[in-house]
């Protein structure tokens, strides 16, 4: 189920969280292998769905050379088993336990 904003402010406050990190992220992004952060973010819309996220991440992986087969397999994924038979990696595996 799509978490909803019940508020202006709680769109505002998860806004101001997000730019707060953009620079990590950005050092994410530059530092780790593109195929490894896509393979984490579909895993993590599994647990916590986002349309936007799914749209998003689900073209970054197409572009890192993930097959859409197997982003659809992240982004569907119920357990850390089932991600990891996609993108085996300690990465992948602590994404899924991280965002239950």
């Amino acid at each position: 189920m799509p978490t909803e904003w019940s508020s202006f402010g709680e769109c505002l406050r998860d806004h101001s969280i997000f730019l707060s990190q953009l620079p990590s992220l950005v050092h994410a992004y530059l530092t780790v292998d593109a195929k490894t952060i896509e393979s984490i973010m579909l895993t993590v819309n599994s647990v916590n769905h986002c349309s936007y996220c799914t749209g998003l991440h689900g073209e970054l992986a197409r572009l890192a050379g993930i097959s859409p087969e197997d982003a659809n397999k992240l982004q569907t994924s119920e357990s850390a088993t089932e991600s990891v038979k996609v993108m085996d990696t300690p990465a992948v595996r602590f994404a899924h336990a991280f965002a239950k």
